[in-house]
């Protein structure tokens, strides 16, 4: 998975937490927002047409209520409320530090991660469990959700690629540039001693 698809994830996921809120008079500070909204606001973003705000909030299911609501009436304010898409989401957002449950299966023959949103893990919910996010890998002629435990370094023995792009690369190479690169597969068993313990040549 590259990083920009992981971004587009994040994206979408965020997207589910966010509402479009229209009818705020200009002027309207961050604070006054709290006093309407009281339900886990986290993040507010107001667009050029000083009346449209974006909403982010803790939890999918509040932004989803308010969606099913699209309307909320103060003493003075009428305020419109929709459906927001990834492409309202703003590039700061996606820096948010949110905690994320990630797993790792590094194999002798194959490896790959999946990862969730560690508020969306926890909850005791089979629905929520389907948002767990696996990668798929490129191989070629067909889509994997795995890849090989293949390491390319260069010469200085910096990170060239991982996996089907690791071999791929090193398939195209010539001899002159094999031999100014560092070529590992299936060497898992070889990172640890007998007892179980990372050997002293392996650097994290």
């Amino acid at each position: 998975m590259s990083e920009q698809d992981l971004r587009d994830k994040i994206r979408k996921e965020l997207a589910l937490c966010c509402v479009l809120v229209k009818g705020f008079p200009p002027g309207t500070e961050k604070k006054d927002l709290k006093d309407i909204f009281h339900q886990k606001l986290t993040r507010a973003k107001e667009f050029e047409d000083r009346s449209l705000w974006l909403f982010l909030f803790e939890d999918s299911e509040v932004a989803t209520d308010l969606i099913k609501r699209g309307c909320i009436k103060t003493s003075n304010l009428t305020l419109h409320i929709t459906k927001c898409t990834e492409h309202d989401i703003p590039e700061p957002w996606l820096q948010l530090n949110t905690p994320y449950v990630v797993a790792i299966d590094f194999g002798t023959t194959y490896s790959s991660y999946a990862f969730a949103i560690r508020k969306e893990f926890l909850k005791d919910n089979e629905k929520d469990l389907e948002k767990i996010y696996t990668v798929n890998w490129n191989a070629g002629r067909f889509i994997s959700n795995k890849t090989p435990t293949t390491l390319l370094l260069n010469k200085d023995q910096k990170d060239v690629s991982f996996g089907y792009d690791a071999e791929k690369t090193y398939g195209e190479m010539s001899e002159d540039e094999r031999e100014n690169h560092y070529y590992f597969h299936r060497f898992k068993m070889l990172l640890y001693d007998k007892d179980g313990n990372l050997v002293n040549i392996v650097s994290i």
